[in-house]
């Protein structure tokens, strides 16, 4: 049974292997931009050029009021922990990184720029739209039920070869002890006649 476990397990692993999440690139360097992505992917938000020299403050828009995302000044990069564990910023390309995107990633963002002195120079904003797509939830609905399909064969598998040799040795001990009693009867018939 054991064994099934593991095999079960190295099932899923490869499984994962072959179906990783997509990934959406989004250029918001423009003062207005749009990105659209998939639930459950990675979205790429390039929010500039060149970040050099600049300090960049992103925030997402909520009717409540703005809540920060990162911030990078002096080439330091401060994500705030309502992110942290699903985002990064790449310096070296000026793009923000969600992983694992969700609906409620969904709304505006704006990205202030300053530079080093302090003066605004420019905001951008980027409208993020993240939707279920009926592929996605389609292949994710095929694999979970090719999944349930090859552990109900090993399973059945298992039992099948389980009660077949179960039946294979209690048929060969009823033999033996069948062949034990013939083997006795006769020798006690040949002692009766002998007599």
């Amino acid at each position: 049974m054991e064994q099934v476990l593991i095999f079960l397990m190295m099932l899923a692993g490869a499984t994962n292997a072959f179906f990783t999440p997509a990934e959406t690139i989004c250029n918001a360097t423009l003062s207005r931009s749009l990105c659209s992505a998939t639930l459950g992917e990675s979205v790429y938000i390039q929010v500039m050029a060149n970040t050099s020299s600049h300090m960049l403050f992103f925030k997402k828009l909520l009717p409540s009021g703005p809540i920060k995302v990162f911030s990078l000044k002096k080439e330091k990069v401060t994500i705030q922990e309502a992110f942290r564990n699903r985002s990064e910023f790449f310096v070296s390309n000026s793009t923000f990184k969600i992983t694992s995107v969700e609906t409620t990633d969904s709304g505006l963002y704006t990205l202030e720029v300053f530079d080093r002195n302090g003066v605004h120079v420019k905001t951008f904003n980027v409208t993020l739209d993240v939707q279920e797509s009926n592929s996605s939830i389609m292949n994710t609905s095929w694999l979970a039920l090719l999944i349930l399909i090859s552990v109900i064969v090993v399973v059945v598998v298992v039992m099948v070869l389980t009660v077949s040799w179960w039946c294979c040795c209690h048929k060969r001990k009823k033999k033996s002890k069948n062949n034990r009693g013939i083997i006795t009867g006769k020798h006690h018939n040949m002692l009766l006649l002998q007599t």
